[in-house]
């Protein structure tokens, strides 16, 4: 328990965490809500993230919260802070640079993750993910320079990835391990009128064909294909993978982590991230 005024902590600074705090302060106008982020961005336009790879749109005007909204609200904002473990019996979330924070209430907001399929190679330089803004200003600067790309996934975020690098000019291929697209959405016969749409732009597509590894010394060179007794190659410049829903971490999975020592205050802390 916190001295003083109580103190709500919400972690995760996405859309769920920044309407849980406008939501909270709304109906506690006296309670001190610290709102933390893993990201150095504020609250922003996720969806729009295509904007800023096909380079229509800087990074700043994607977001939604601006730093006098959270001021207006008294609402402290962490951002770059990660949490990476909790210690329920006393109350306190441990932030990666070492620093325990207390709360009286918690809420976990942290959303998803992309999913990064074990595959040899994954690890290149080169392998791609796109679900923040940071993701989308490393596969855009990938972009200027690449001629060709390979999507893993034929689902929604797959597609959406597929279609924005193709329109900054890359020949793009699009590897599904199921016969058609979008599975968990589509029959067959709704997948076929989306394949042609996509097809029209010039995006090839591969069916049915596992990704047996992900070929490069140093960077990511071709992607390795297993179709029955087929081997293919192909160019690569990145790779979007597909979220992973579950929520990971200490919580699913408890760290133990040492107290102890002073507690940077908060204020300090913003201080510093805003530098």
């Amino acid at each position: 328990m916190t001295a003083g005024r109580e103190q709500k902590v919400i972690v995760g600074a996405g859309v769920a965490g920044v309407e849980a705090a406008a939501a909270l302060r709304a109906r506690d106008p006296s309670s001190r809500i610290l709102l933390i982020g893993e990201e150095p961005y504020p609250f922003y336009a996720r969806i729009r993230l295509g904007e800023v790879v096909a380079g229509r749109s800087d990074p700043g005007r994607l977001v939604l919260r601006n730093p006098d909204w959270y001021r207006q609200r008294e609402i402290e904002f962490l951002p770059r802070t990660r949490v990476d473990a909790i210690s329920v019996a006393n109350a306190r979330v441990h932030a990666a640079d070492g620093e325990w924070i207390p709360y009286d209430r918690l809420l976990l907001a942290t959303g998803a993750r992309p999913f990064v399929p074990p595959i040899p190679g994954a690890g290149l330089d080169g392998v791609v993910s796109l679900r923040t803004m940071e993701d989308a200003v490393r596969l855009r600067d990938r972009a200027r320079s690449a001629h060709s790309a390979v999507v893993i996934g034929g689902g929604l975020l797959g597609l959406e990835a597929a279609a924005t690098l193709r329109v900054v000019g890359l020949a793009v291929t699009v590897i599904e391990a199921a016969p058609y697209l979008l599975p968990r959405q589509l029959d067959p016969a709704g997948a076929e009128v989306v394949l042609k749409m996509f097809r029209t732009r010039g995006i090839d597509f591969r069916f049915g064909a596992g990704v047996e590894a992900i070929v490069g010394t140093d960077r990511v060179q071709a992607v390795r294909l297993s179709r029955s007794a087929a081997i293919e190659d192909y160019p690569m410049a990145g790779a979007a993978t597909r979220r992973d829903m579950k929520v990971g971490g200490p919580w699913g999975n408890p760290q133990p982590a040492r107290e102890g020592g002073p507690l940077e205050r908060s204020a300090d802390r913003r201080e510093r991230n805003a530098g």
